[in-house]
């Protein structure tokens, strides 16, 4: 880009009368700003509760997730204590829905899956 912004200089300057000023031309930059997007999937109803994924995506990459899970007793609190921070890592490392699911946490695993799923199409990703 440099070199076409000097050849562009350097033609103006050819062209332009000895001692006339020269106008610099424009350079247009092609860094669109990348829109940071919020996007938050359906609760998906499982046996012990609803989940939810929410999903912050930056361009067509998923830069951050938030599960929301079932908690109040006692089991759901240690279970998906542990499950949420592994189904966020599963998804940023996938960027999709096709994480996998967690053995302890099936039912959260494949609730948040459909939910993740649903945040992605609405997103216009995968």
């Amino acid at each position: 880009m440099n070199r076409t912004v000097r050849i562009a200089l350097s033609a103006v300057a050819v062209a332009a009368a000895p001692g006339a000023a020269v106008a610099k031309p424009v350079v247009k930059h092609k860094n669109p700003v990348v829109k940071v997007r919020t996007i938050v999937g359906p609760f998906v109803q499982m046996e012990w509760g609803p989940v939810r994924a929410t999903i912050v995506v930056k361009g067509k990459r998923i830069t951050d997730v938030r599960v929301t899970s079932p908690h109040g007793k006692e089991e759901s609190d240690q279970i998906n204590s542990q499950a949420e921070p592994l189904l966020r890592q599963e998804t940023l490392k996938a960027q999709s829905a096709r994480i996998n699911l967690l053995s302890e946490a099936t039912l959260t695993s494949e609730a948040f899956a459909k939910s993740l799923q649903a945040a992605l199409t609405q997103a216009g990703l995968k």
